[in-house]
């Protein structure tokens, strides 16, 4: 083996290398962003649901008193 072909065989390897690394790196932002998405959608969160007069989430129309929480 020449050293030529030694070391452009090692040039191709670092770039597959580099490649590689590249692909990791967009497959780790993906799923950050992903993450991220379903952070803010939080399975059934409204921002505009109505609050009783203590700014806690009630359902709407329902007895204020009956809300089964600490009682005071």
């Amino acid at each position: 083996m020449t050293d030529k072909t030694f070391d452009q065989m090692l040039h191709e390897a670092r770039l597959s290398l580099l490649n590689l690394k590249c692909e990791v790196a967009a497959l780790r932002f993906i799923l950050a962003t992903r993450r991220l998405s379903n952070l803010l959608r939080k399975g059934g969160f409204d921002p505009d649901q109505p609050r009783d007069d203590r700014g806690r989430w009630t359902d709407a129309g329902g007895d204020p008193g009956s809300g089964g929480g600490d009682g005071g």
